[in-house]
């Protein structure tokens, strides 16, 4: 059984009173006024352990990437953040924490982008997989869109964000359990995506 350990640091942020203090600290534009030296020093200190927490999710979910998609995309050519229209700040540890995913591209071919992501709320453990295929200039491929989406996932034409559309598979088995968050049913669910998505554009 496939396993990613829970950090600390969110089991931390999980206390709704931890939360808010840290929430309110992150908003704070600039230290306080009316702060004395001790006082201005452990808003500092809070403001490292809020960094902490939003960097240590960003590495759980790309924990939950490699455990998910590393293996099923390994032989395609990775591609950098920032070299497609639509992902302006991804791989930034804001977004990923504003967002609540991760994702990365790999060329399928001299056409097509693959697309694959996780997606897990900071206060809650249940695991969500996208993928979608994408022209290399940006459009979905329309190919991939004609194909139906494998058992356990949907096909989401609108999300009010600039992934759609996309295939959404949710992975409740995937919830937290003493600390570490299984991942077996999500790499069978990946893998069951991909798989057609291969062999249509014949990687």
């Amino acid at each position: 059984m496939a396993t990613i350990a829970v950090p600390e640091s969110l089991t931390f942020y999980s206390v709704p009173a931890h939360q808010a203090a840290l929430d309110r600290i992150r908003e704070a534009d600039g230290l306080p006024r009316g702060l004395i030296l001790d006082e201005a020093r452990l808003f500092h200190l809070a403001r490292l352990t809020d960094l902490k927490v939003r960097t240590d999710y960003w590495s759980l979910l790309h924990d939950l990437w490699r455990a998910v998609w590393h293996d099923l995309t390994d032989g395609l050519d990775p591609v950098p953040f920032g070299d497609t229209l639509w992902d302006d700040g991804a791989g930034e540890i804001g977004l990923a924490w504003a967002e609540h995913l991760l994702g990365a591209s790999h060329r399928l071919g001299p056409d097509k982008t693959l697309w694959t992501a996780v997606s897990l709320h900071p206060s809650g453990r249940s695991l969500r997989l996208m993928l979608s295929v994408d022209r290399a200039h940006g459009e979905s491929d329309p190919d991939w869109l004609d194909f139906p989406p494998p058992e356990g996932w949907t096909l989401v034409d609108d999300d009010g964000e600039d992934y759609a559309p996309f295939w959404r598979a949710e992975v409740p088995a995937a919830t937290e359990l003493d600390g570490r968050i299984v991942t077996d049913a999500a790499e069978a669910l990946a893998s069951d995506a991909v798989a057609p998505v291969y062999s249509m554009v014949q990687v």
